[in-house]
């Protein structure tokens, strides 16, 4: 009955997801289409990408980027009521669906080691205020989805290792988290600094420099991180230097669009962590769990190349090790396609 019941859930959470795709697409496209105002991306995160098939092994996402406007209703209020968050400037609101997998480092094993990291899936959806005043970024985000089976991770891996010839069979899915639902609230600030080296040609030569901080609090992850983010390139965007990627949540994928250019980028990333599921494991059932490491540091580097309505990006992410029995480090690299309407 539980298997059941979990197959039934699963199927229509996935229903969801996908219904919540085609809104986001269809919101970019229904007569939405004025001065590169919003813009919607498609996100791809994969450890395979660097021969490897294990830990956080992959991650797919889709958002979409509201008009920018002085005022947005309710989303006013709820600005006004956050400490800190600025009252000042252009604001957009966002929305993402998303899905993420996590593995032991041996998925040919049935019965991994109980100090392994816990099997897990992890299907959300995300909604984001973004608020702009030229030099600093403010961004309140809540994601609410569920882990576990409903989550279809297994199913997932088993679909795409099928297509794969000589991919081994996933085997340790029977010992993932237990379904439990999950919220995870965020809230980042970023300052910009732009250095200007001259222009010739039509190219203006830019350095930004982007420190920032960021707080989650939930049942999935509760952290604090410190960040700076350093991009050199050709007719930088008027933005903060996307994409930019988290542990648990949508990346950051918006970009303002310009005549075109392109950039290279590199973010380097302390965090303290202080709960995250796919470590700890279920909140209140018992599950598979390990001890995590309390600070890691991640540094992820890129390149992006833009242009009046499209940006293209790939990342490479190197995160130190995440939990105290962790073999290796687990390198991937992110492809990320945006447009702008």
């Amino acid at each position: 009955m539980s298997s059941n019941r979990s197959c039934f859930l699963g199927r229509f959470f996935i229903r969801v997801v996908l219904l919540c795709a085609v809104l986001i697409t269809t919101l970019a496209y229904a007569g939405l289409v004025t001065a590169g105002n919003r813009s919607i991306s498609v996100t791809h995160e994969n450890d395979m990408f660097t021969g490897r098939d294990h830990y956080y092994t992959a991650g797919s996402s889709i958002t979409w980027y509201g008009q920018r406007r002085r005022h947005i209703g309710i989303a006013d209020q709820i600005a006004a009521a956050l400490p800190a968050f600025p009252l000042a400037g252009t604001r957009r609101l966002a929305m993402s669906v998303g899905h993420k997998m996590y593995t032991a480092e041996d998925i040919e094993e049935d019965n991994p080691p109980e100090d392994d990291r816990p099997y897990a899936g992890w299907a959300y959806l995300s909604s984001s205020l973004i608020v702009e005043s030229g030099w600093r970024q403010s961004i309140a985000d809540v994601s609410v989805g569920v882990v576990g089976p409903t989550a279809q991770g297994h199913e997932v891996q088993r679909a795409v290792h099928d297509q794969i010839d000589a991919s081994p069979e996933p085997q340790g899915w029977d010992y993932q988290l237990h379904d439990e639902v999950g919220v995870v609230g965020r809230y980042t600030d970023r300052y910009r600094a732009r250095l200007v080296f001259g222009s010739g040609r039509g190219v203006n030569w830019g350095l930004d420099i982007i420190p920032g901080w960021t707080l989650w609090a939930g049942n999935v992850y509760t952290a604090a991180e410190a960040e700076l983010i350093v991009r050199f390139g050709a007719n930088l965007p008027d933005d903060y230097g996307g994409p930019i990627f988290h542990p648990v949540t949508n990346p950051e994928s918006f970009f303002r669009p310009n005549r075109g250019g392109w950039y290279v980028y590199a973010r380097g990333v302390r965090r303290l962590v202080a709960h995250n599921i796919f470590l700890d494991g279920n909140t209140v059932r018992d599950s598979r769990e390990t001890e995590k490491e309390r600070y890691v540091n991640q540094l992820y580097a890129g390149i992006a190349f833009h242009g009046p309505r499209m940006r293209v990006s790939a990342t490479y992410s190197m995160p130190e090790h995440e939990f105290v029995a962790q073999q290796e480090n687990d390198p991937y690299w992110a492809m990320q396609a945006s447009w702008a309407f």
